[in-house]
């Protein structure tokens, strides 16, 4: 009998050890992929972004308006976000236009850990140029 009672406890132990890996499995895929989805919206966002500030280079050849403008894009489709320091840049004689933005991920547990934050900060670096027509 004693015996019967030994392994039913076994199999209860690892019944909780299962699905405590499988609640750890859970919260890294949603961690990732909010990362994921992050990186996505921003580099959608850093695309339009560096359009618009190509354009308004393209017309005023002003680095500042096309720096201010490329601010307000990303202020205005992703408001939580932000161009990072030294982020917006211009090649003059192209009108290539270069825009760094970050943003932190929102996730349930990457953010919260010290050797994992760095995983939730989000970097996206996008460059258009002038529409050739």
């Amino acid at each position: 009998m004693n015996v019967r009672r030994d392994e039913a406890g076994f199999v209860g132990k690892m019944i909780v050890v299962w699905l405590l890996f499988l609640a750890v499995i859970a919260v890294a895929a949603i961690d990732a992929a909010s990362i994921a989805f992050t990186t996505y919206k921003l580099s959608d966002v850093g695309s339009t972004a560096a359009r618009e500030g190509a354009l308004v280079f393209k017309a005023d050849h002003d680095v500042r308006k096309t720096c201010a403008r490329v601010a307000k894009v990303v202020t205005a489709q992703e408001p939580t976000a932000k161009v990072a320091r030294g982020g917006c840049s211009v090649e003059a004689p192209t009108g290539l236009v270069t825009v760094k933005i970050q943003k932190l991920a929102s996730t349930v547990i990457v953010h919260r850990i010290s050797l994992t934050e760095d995983f939730a900060s989000v970097i996206v670096t996008e460059t258009a140029g002038p529409p050739s027509l």
